[in-house]
């Protein structure tokens, strides 16, 4: 297998802009940005906010001294967690959800969610794991195979569910084995649901020594006589007992298919005649893509052990009759797991599905909380999947015609297994579709994610960089001095490539706004274009309203990189390039318009108004100062992915946090404008618009 590295084109890379490929990028870059959720949850658990909540609710000062924190980040945060839906705020205090308000059930979320923050910062390095470039930490890998799952309440109550969904469907098989062996069954699970529905079962558990560790419980138990615990390898394992029932859960997936078959071969083996195997998994079609979580989690297994995957339905089905099975069944747990059924003996059988779900005995609300708290902090693995796939600069290696795993394998430098687990999950998210076994990608996905003229890998790249700060988020908001290096992106050399990347998203925005503006430009001759950036808002004025002189505003550094672009505009005189600081700078001109786009949100409220004093300054007599931003509503909370961008920009700097629409528009207030308005432009953007007096 070679080991070459591909590369991607260089950060700072400009493409070309095409309106059509507006609503794909959106999407890509909102699946590149899936790790935002994720990472105010682990912060949330690091600096002690969940436990500071309870169990009375906290004011956003009172939850800033108890964690440490400014008030600010507090707050700022306290409003990520309610855009989540994951804390309330009455206005005045935040509380932890009521289902959360109890310690029992706060102690088990806060130990998930360390669990998946160490799982979060092992999917950032999936693309060098997949190449053999670093080894997966030990930790993470033997996570299972160490018994640590029973540190994971979350998990563990939605397990419990699960086995007494399955016995209840599972009918007589369940109620009337006298035999059973439940193979890698160290937490017990299925086997407290087997005593309490069948009272002349005899269970034996199998399972390495750190599995087995966590059912010692039944030892001392008053069902001590009915369990065996038995420490073995299921792969080379064997008994010259005989069961009725022989219960595989959630096992295979931790092997490569070798050793998956040896699991199963042995397992059949041990039945007694007619006694059935019944092999509980997460769903997954033939073609390994669907369900997405399913596809996902098949990542997640083979970062965990080389040659690893979860298998399909339809694999495990073919390898219990190649076993010797026969009444081959599948039954549907709720469209998220599977249960795979076999007899001995007999001929192949047909897959037959069996849908729907008989009633369970657990907690139906408290496992809907953990499958939404657990849905938040996985959410990494979307993006992590991406990223991956753009550092191997993947989709420049998928043949216009299509490939196979084995083949795309060979050209990104990964094992077949890595690529196809990985591209799997990409036709999972709707990246690129697989058919028959072979990978391609659309047209349009290819040119935004293909090297080529307008690819925006380079601004896939940025978001992997912003993932590793927000792993180090809760460490950052208590110690605001302490902020990486790669965090200051507004201080560092990498800023105009940085406003490039935003520009590329803004273009929708730009060409809503000026529409909505038009019968401003109609009348307007000078417009100041504040903090313009790589120039997006100037050029859509300019393509409606030729008429308009434009001075765009920026610093050095970001205006410098814009001579070149707009080389024809400055010479017919409807561009002008200024440089300086928007917190300090007066121009000699006077303009009809001054358009102040995604700017404020970098500063503190004493640096918002200092700048819109500035550009007060600026309007000529009945002038329009236009505030373009992110919709934020008076909760802080909502849309929820401004929220989170007031997150974003605060890690970059400590003073820094997304203006609410109503702050915006009262800083207009205060600086003397009339007709003051607030109007939304689309779901994600609002426009603060207000008027200079005629004299």
């Amino acid at each position: 297998m070679t080991r070459t590295k591909a590369t991607v084109p260089a950060v700072g890379y400009a493409p070309a802009w095409n309106p059509e490929l507006d609503p794909l990028a959106s999407a890509i870059r909102e699946m590149a940005c899936s790790f935002r959720p994720s990472g105010v949850l682990f912060a949330a658990a690091q600096t002690g906010l969940f436990a500071a909540l309870m169990p009375d609710g906290l004011t956003a000062v009172e939850a800033g001294r108890a964690t440490g924190m400014a008030e600010t980040s507090a707050r700022l945060l306290l409003n990520g967690l309610v855009s989540l839906n994951l804390a309330v705020h009455d206005g005045v205090q935040y509380r932890p959800l009521p289902a959360l308000n109890d310690a029992v059930l706060m102690r088990g979320f806060l130990a998930e969610a360390r669990a998946h923050h160490r799982e979060a910062a092992a999917w950032l390095r999936t693309a060098a794991f997949l190449r053999g470039l670093e080894d997966v930490p030990i930790a993470y890998r033997r996570e299972l195979l160490d018994g640590r799952m029973a540190e994971r309440p979350g998990i563990r109550a939605m397990n419990r569910q699960l086995a007494q969904v399955v016995l209840d469907r599972m009918g007589a098989l369940a109620s009337q084995a006298r035999r059973v062996l439940d193979i890698g069954g160290g937490d017990g699970d299925f086997c407290e649901a087997l005593l309490a529905c069948n009272a002349d079962a005899r269970v034996e558990i199998l399972d390495l020594a750190g599995g087995i560790g966590m059912c010692q419980r039944f030892a001392t138990g008053p069902d001590a006589d009915r369990v065996t615990l038995r420490i073995d390898d299921a792969r080379t394992a064997t008994t010259d007992t005989r069961y009725d029932l022989i219960i595989i859960n959630e096992l295979l997936e931790l092997f490569p298919q070798a050793e998956k078959r040896a699991i199963v071969e042995r397992a059949v083996a041990a039945l007694a005649p007619g006694g059935r195997v019944a092999i509980v998994k997460f769903a997954l079609d033939r073609d390994g893509v669907q369900p997405a979580g399913a596809a996902l989690f098949s990542v997640r297994m083979t970062l965990k052990s080389d040659g690893a995957y979860l298998e399909s339905d339809d694999e495990v089905a073919a390898l219990l009759s190649a076993c010797g099975c026969d009444a081959i069944e599948r039954l549907d747990i709720a469209g998220i797991k599977s249960v795979i059924l076999g007899r001995r003996p007999g001929a192949a059988g047909i897959l037959r599905e069996r849908d729907g779900m008989s009633e369970t005995r657990a907690t139906a609300g408290e496992l809907a909380l953990w499958r939404e708290l657990i849905s938040v902090a996985t959410s990494f693995r979307l993006a992590g999947v991406l990223f991956a796939a753009a550092e191997l600069d993947l989709f420049s290696h998928i043949p216009p015609q299509g490939g196979s795993a084995a083949e795309i394998a060979e050209r990104i430098g990964t094992s077949t297994v890595g690529a196809e687990v990985l591209m799997n999950a990409l036709a999972a998210i709707g990246i690129i579709h697989k058919e028959a076994g072979c990978f391609a990608i659309h047209d349009d996905v290819r040119a935004l994610l293909a090297r080529g003229p307008r690819c925006i890998l380079p601004e896939i790249l940025q978001f992997r960089a912003e993932n590793e700060i927000w792993l180090q988020l809760g460490d950052i908001m208590r110690s605001p001095g302490a902020r990486p290096e790669a965090a200051r992106i507004m201080e560092s050399a990498h800023l105009p490539e940085y406003l490039t990347s935003v520009a590329m998203a803004n273009q929708p925005a730009a060409d809503l706004l000026v529409e909505r503006i038009a019968p401003l430009l109609e009348h307007a001759r000078r417009v100041l274009d504040l903090g313009g950036g790589s120039g997006t808002f100037s050029d859509r004025l300019l393509s409606v309203a030729p008429q308009l002189q434009v001075t765009l505003f920026d610093r050095p550094e970001v205006i410098g990189q814009n001579g070149p672009r707009f080389v024809d505009q400055i010479r017919a005189g409807q561009i002008v390039l200024e440089s300086g600081d928007a917190l300090d700078f007066t121009l000699p001109e006077r303009f009809d318009l001054v358009l102040v786009s995604d700017l404020l949100h970098y500063f503190s409220r004493d640096e918002k108004r200092r700048i819109l004093a500035n550009a007060r300054q600026a309007l000529a007599p009945g002038g329009t100062l236009i505030i373009s931003k992110f919709r934020l509503d008076e909760s802080g909370a909502s849309p929820p992915a401004a929220a989170l961008i007031s997150l974003k920009v605060h890690l970059q700097r400590p003073e820094a946090y997304l203006e609410e629409d109503r702050e915006a528009a009262a800083l207009l207030r205060e600086l003397g404008l009339e007709a003051v308005t607030v109007e939304t432009l689309d779901e994600a953007k609002s426009v603060v618009r207000g008027r200079a007096a005629l004299s």
